[in-house]
C-alpha cells in the first residue's frame, strides 16, 4: 500500500503460503507493517520485493529475500526484509521510475531506461541483481508523467493529456485524450492482455494480442511470460 507522506505498508493476511514474518519491519497495527517511511505514490510486486514510485522524491526497491526457516521442523522459507535500495543504486541516476516483476523502468526526457532484476541475487552488495538492458526511445513524451505501469504486452505511461502504450513488439500506441483512470491486470487469469481506460464520458477496453508472438526472454518492454515456474521462491 502506497500512502504518500506516510510511506509504504504491507497488510499481512493469514493465507500466506509462506512464513508471514517479514523480519525487520515495524508493525504499526494488527498485521500492518511499515515497509518504508519514504514518500510513496505507486507500489507493485517485484517477486518477493516491492518497487515503489514517488512523484515527490525518487523511486526505490524494498528488497526482500527468501531465508530458510530455522524454527520449523519442516522445510520452509520465510520472506525477510533486506534493505531499501534507491533508484540511484539501480540506475546510477535519478528520475521517475517504476517496476514490476523482473523489470524496472526509468523515464528520462525522450527515452526509457530498463533494468533486469533478479530476485535471487539480492544481497548486501546486490552483485548481479541489476542488469542494464538496451534503453528504449520514447518520442511520444507529451508532458509530465502522471502514472506508469507494466503488463505482459508492454509498458503504459500516463501523461497530463494522453496515455501511451509502449508495446512489447516496440510499437508505440498513443491515446491523445486525458484519462480519468486506467488499469491493467497482469495477475488475472482471463484479462492479462487487457487495458481498461475510463474517460470522462465512457469506459473503453483494449485487448493486446501481439505478445503471443514475441520471444519472451528477449523483450525489453513488458513482463516476461512463463508457463511454468518450478521454484517460486527463487524467481
Amino acid at each position: 500500500m502506497a500512502a504518500g507522506d506516510e510511506g509504504a505498508f504491507e497488510l499481512h493476511l493469514n493465507n500466506y503460503s509462506y512464513g508471514i514474518e517479514s523480519l525487520g519491519l515495524e508493525e504499526v497495527d494488527n498485521k500492518v507493517y511499515r515497509v518504508s517511511n519514504r514518500h510513496s505514490s505507486l507500489v507493485n510486486w517485484a517477486f518477493a520485493s516491492l518497487y515503489i514510485s514517488s512523484y515527490v522524491s525518487s523511486g526505490f526497491l524494498a528488497a526482500f529475500g527468501w531465508d530458510n526457516n530455522k524454527n520449523s521442523n519442516i522445510e520452509s522459507r520465510n520472506r525477510n526484509f533486506k534493505r531499501i535500495i534507491p533508484d540511484t543504486e539501480v540506475f546510477k541516476k535519478s528520475g521517475f521510475s517504476w517496476g514490476c516483476q523482473e523489470k524496472i523502468y526509468m523515464a528520462n526526457s525522450n527515452r526509457i531506461d530498463v533494468v533486469h532484476y533478479t530476485q535471487s541475487k539480492v544481497s548486501n552488495d546486490n552483485k548481479g541483481a541489476f542488469s542494464l538492458l538496451e534503453p528504449f526511445s520514447n518520442d511520444s513524451n507529451s508532458g509530465k508523467i502522471i502514472s506508469a505501469g507494466t503488463a505482459y504486452f508492454g509498458v503504459i505511461v500516463e501523461y497530463d493529456e494522453s496515455l501511451t502504450v509502449l508495446c512489447s513488439d516496440q510499437e508505440i500506441i498513443n491515446f491523445s485524450e486525458p484519462v480519468v483512470r486506467w488499469r491493467v491486470y497482469p495477475r488475472s487469469i482471463r484479462y492479462e492482455n487487457h487495458l481498461h481506460v475510463i474517460y470522462e464520458d465512457r469506459l473503453e477496453i483494449y485487448s493486446f494480442n501481439h505478445d503471443y508472438f514475441i520471444k519472451q526472454e528477449d523483450k525489453i518492454l513488458g513482463i516476461q511470460y512463463k508457463k511454468e515456474i518450478t521454484n517460486k521462491n527463487n524467481r
